[in-house]
């Protein structure tokens, strides 16, 4: 894991915590993985009911069956759990045991204010970027459904999107920042990054760097502990 870390303003010592690990996903463990992602049926598009469409289709997961935040107005079908599959299961399982690793390893080497938290992962929100079109808005990971600091652990599949991080206040020193996110890379955020930053995946223009029938096709699986 490489390492990014920014003090915090809201108490000396605390952090936002980024890390990256390249090549996450043996060769025969991600072909399985790209061949579910893309012959899933689950995804969702935004309902008519809803103030405004989503440019990606998605899939919410939750162990439980829970709905993504019970405290939200509205129930929205996207936001309605699918059953998890022996896939799914097996990925999960190897992403906890990375993350446990990962974790105890950064808390070893720092002091307690700045130590972040050990995920007990379950919940994993699929994101399908179809085109250099799809993108998702500057948004903060909601603080009722995974908490105010969660660990979150994202694995990105297909295409290289660019990752943005800004300051949610623009009047402190914390940078904006930006994160390459190639094809079978692991990104952690941790610490105060949800309180800190916002993050999104701005809209490129299409060019054909994954596969010709699909230019710019990406999959986010984003794995979280959901405690809403």
């Amino acid at each position: 894991m490489e390492w990014f870390y920014v003090p915090s303003g809201e108490a000396e010592g605390k952090c936002s915590v980024f890390g990256l690990y390249r090549n996450f996903l043996p060769s025969s463990m991600y072909s399985d993985m790209k061949r579910w992602l893309v012959d899933n049926p689950n995804y969702q598009e935004g309902d008519k009911s809803e103030p405004m469409t989503i440019p990606r289709t998605q899939i919410w997961y939750q162990k439980e069956g829970q709905y993504f935040c019970p405290r939200w107005k509205g129930v929205f079908q996207r936001w309605c759990s699918v059953k998890y599959d022996s896939t799914l299961e097996r990925l999960q399982s190897i992403v906890q045991n990375y993350t446990d690793k990962t974790v105890e390893k950064w808390n070893s080497c720092h002091p307690p204010v700045s130590r972040i938290q050990k995920p007990d992962i379950n919940s994993c929100l699929v994101n399908r970027y179809r085109s250099g079109a799809d993108s998702i808005k500057p948004h903060r990971d909601s603080p009722d459904s995974f908490g105010r600091t969660p660990t979150i652990i994202g694995l990105s599949i297909g295409s290289t999107r660019t990752l943005v991080l800004q300051p949610t206040d623009t009047t402190s020193n914390h940078p904006s920042l930006e994160f390459k996110l190639s094809d079978n890379t692991l990104f952690l955020m941790a610490g105060q990054s949800q309180i800190d930053y916002l993050h999104s995946i701005p809209k490129v223009k299409n060019k054909t760097d994954s596969s010709p029938l699909h230019p710019m096709e990406r999959f986010s699986l984003t794995f979280r502990e959901w405690n809403g």
